[in-house]
């Protein structure tokens, strides 16, 4: 609003009128380059090349989406001078719908920073775990057959009621169990899985 103001005073002359324009543009911020470096997590330094990255300003809609080149970096170059202090969010597309969560970043401005670092990791799909299934005095269950996700994976409880079983999901989500025993059902129900060892007791023998 200011600035159209002054440049409105400064139109009855035009040379006047032009020193104000070069003022204003000067006062602008300039424009910078940005640097992405993508790693993989646990690593030391192995650059991820595959995926689409997106740039995304302080919840800005994100800029088109760009491959990461061989050594995992995505330049943006001539970048708006105002973005200089907003925060950043790298935006991640994997190849094949990947499960990925963004470990670690070196910055969160741009200002006066021109290379961010961001490390990656991509979780494990299989969850493997141990249980050890027991009665409500806390004994354990022998002989019992566990099943998971409609019967796909079968496994039957060891000593002391003891079984391990690995399941092509991510740890956190929740799997359909039905244990039996002698005929007879001890549960059926869904469980979140973990990589992580439980005790699971049975109530209703």
């Amino acid at each position: 609003m200011y600035k159209n103001m002054i440049l409105n005073f400064f139109k009855k002359n035009s040379a006047s009128l032009l020193l104000a324009t070069l003022l204003f543009s000067a006062c602008e911020p300039a424009k910078f380059d940005l640097h992405f470096y993508l790693t993989l997590n646990g690593t030391s330094g192995v650059p991820i090349t595959d995926g689409m990255v997106a740039l995304q300003f302080n919840g800005v809609t994100p800029f088109p989406f760009t491959e990461p080149d061989g050594r995992g970096i995505v330049s943006y170059r001539g970048l708006p001078g105002k973005y200089l202090d907003d925060s950043i969010r790298l935006v991640y597309q994997p190849t094949g719908n990947r499960r990925y969560r963004v470990v670690d970043q070196s910055a969160y401005t741009a200002q006066n920073v021109k290379n961010i670092y961001f490390s990656i990791d991509f979780p494990s799909d299989n969850t493997s775990f141990e249980w050890s299934l027991r009665d409500a005095a806390g004994n354990g269950i022998e002989g019992a057959t566990v099943k998971a996700m409609d019967g796909k994976f079968t496994v039957q409880t060891g000593a002391n009621g003891y079984f391990t079983l690995s399941l092509p999901k991510p740890a956190g989500e929740k799997v359909l169990f039905t244990i039996e025993k002698d005929g007879k059902t001890l549960l059926n129900r869904e469980i979140e899985i973990a990589p992580e060892y439980r005790r699971l007791t049975i109530d209703n023998q």
